[in-house]
């Protein structure tokens, strides 16, 4: 279920209904079990993560943001696996905000 909504995650950004997307990212995120899901779900979380904040940065929403980045520099793998959530950072001049 958390997949399927995560498809209008995707739909509504690509009509630039931000506010909309980050709900249905927030939705998906609240259907995953909080404890096995970056070990079961590790590409689905990382994508999931990394466009809320993405979507968070083009609203603004400066704390939404720098939690969802949070989440992704606590449980990535890699800096790679990071980049997105950095850049969406940077974009909004929040670069001190996170821990990561």
């Amino acid at each position: 279920l958390a997949k399927l909504n995560y498809k209008a995650v995707v739909r509504a950004a690509s009509f630039s209904a931000f506010i909309a997307a980050i709900q249905y990212a927030e939705t998906s995120i609240s259907l995953l079990d909080k404890n096995t899901m970056w070990t079961e779900n590790y590409e689905f979380c990382l994508e999931l993560h990394n466009t809320l904040a993405e979507m968070c940065s083009y609203c603004g929403q400066i704390e939404r943001l720098s939690s969802s980045a949070k989440e992704v520099f606590d449980n990535s793998k890699t800096i790679e696996d990071q980049l997105r959530s950095h850049f969406a950072l940077l974009e909004r001049g929040s670069v001190d905000t996170h821990t990561g």
